[in-house]
C-alpha cells in the first residue's frame, strides 16, 4: 500500500503529539517525544492558521527559534473562526513573549462581544471557549487553571472531532511541556 506524503506527515504529527501529551501527563519519554516532534517539524508545511499555530507549538517543545508573530488579522466571521484565530494569535504571543498586553486585550475583547450563540458551530464554540480561557490563564500566570481549562477544551474537542482540536492540543502540550 502506498501512503501519500500528506498522510505520512499527518501520522508523524499525531505520533509526536501523543508522545508529548504523555510527557505532559508524566508518563512519557522526553527524548523520544522530542525526536518525534523534530521529525514532524521537518515535514510541516501547513501555512493555515492551524498549521502556523502547530508549528509554533512544535518549535516551543524542541526549543527552535520562532519566526515573527504572524501579522494576519483574524477574520470577523464566522464568530467561531474569529475566536479560534484570535486565541491562536494570543497563544503565539504568549509563547514568544511578545505583545502580551495586546494578547490580553484581544482575549478580553472576545469576552465582551458575547456572541457565543450557535451559528452552525455550537460544539466548536463549546471547545474553543475553555481554550480561550486557558490562554488567558497562561497570560495571567496561572498554569494550574490553564491546565484545567486546556483539558476541558481538548476533552470536548476530541469527543466532538472539531477541526481545530489537533492545533488546540498542540498548544496544550507546548504550554505545559517541560523539556
Amino acid at each position: 500500500m502506498v501512503v501519500s506524503p500528506a498522510v505520512e506527515q499527518l501520522i508523524a504529527e499525531s505520533e509526536a503529539l501523543t508522545a508529548v501529551l504523555a510527557c505532559v501527563e508524566g508518563k512519557g519519554n522526553r527524548e523520544e517525544a522530542e525526536r518525534l516532534v523534530q521529525q514532524a517539524l521537518r515535514g510541516h508545511i501547513d501555512e493555515s492558521p492551524e498549521g502556523i499555530l502547530t508549528r509554533f507549538a512544535m518549535e516551543r517543545i524542541v526549543g527552535v527559534a520562532h519566526g515573527a508573530v504572524p501579522e494576519r488579522e483574524p477574520v470577523d466571521e464566522p464568530f467561531e473562526r474569529r475566536l479560534f484565530e484570535t486565541t491562536a494569535l494570543a497563544w503565539i504571543r504568549w509563547a514568544t513573549g511578545t505583545e502580551l498586553e495586546l494578547a490580553r486585550g484581544d482575549l478580553l475583547q472576545l469576552q465582551e462581544v458575547g456572541d457565543y450563540q450557535p451559528q452552525g458551530g455550537a460544539l466548536h464554540l463549546m471547545t474553543l471557549r475553555p481554550w480561550q480561557l486557558a490562554v488567558g490563564a497562561l497570560l495571567g500566570g496561572d498554569t494550574q487553571e490553564a491546565r484545567r481549562l486546556f483539558k476541558r477544551s481538548t476533552e470536548l474537542g476530541g469527543q466532538c472531532g472539531t477541526e481545530t482540536d489537533p492545533a488546540v492540543q498542540w498548544t496544550y502540550a507546548a504550554s505545559l511541556y517541560v523539556g
